[in-house]
């Protein structure tokens, strides 16, 4: 072989190596990036799912504070009712007495 087909050779071959190289770089480079969307992937799916569940306890809080509200206003109502169940039982006990005092007279 003369010189000047061992140098083309030679050329072939480190252009043939720059290609290979080149082509194991984007290789590689795809696979990284199919790995990094890979995650996002993943990410946005546990994502989605936290914001279904805050979405969940959102609606959990609002239903509790409005259960809450309901025996803020229960406890008014019984406080109420117990302050009129006294009075009645006063009013019911003066009757009484007033009976008593009538029969008594007469």
């Amino acid at each position: 072989m003369s010189g000047e087909t061992l140098e083309r050779d030679s050329t072939w071959v480190k252009e043939d190596l720059l290609i290979k190289n080149a082509i194991k770089f984007s290789i590689n480079e795809s696979c990284l990036n199919l790995q990094q969307n890979s995650q996002l992937l993943v990410d946005a799916r546990a994502a989605r799912t936290y914001r279904d569940e805050l979405d969940a306890l959102r609606e959990r809080a609002i239903k509790a504070d409005k259960l809450e509200s309901d025996v803020g206003r229960y406890r008014e109502q019984l406080h109420k009712m117990e302050f009129y169940k006294a009075k009645v039982e006063v009013d019911a006990f003066l009757y009484r007495l007033e009976q008593y005092i009538l029969r008594q007279t007469f």
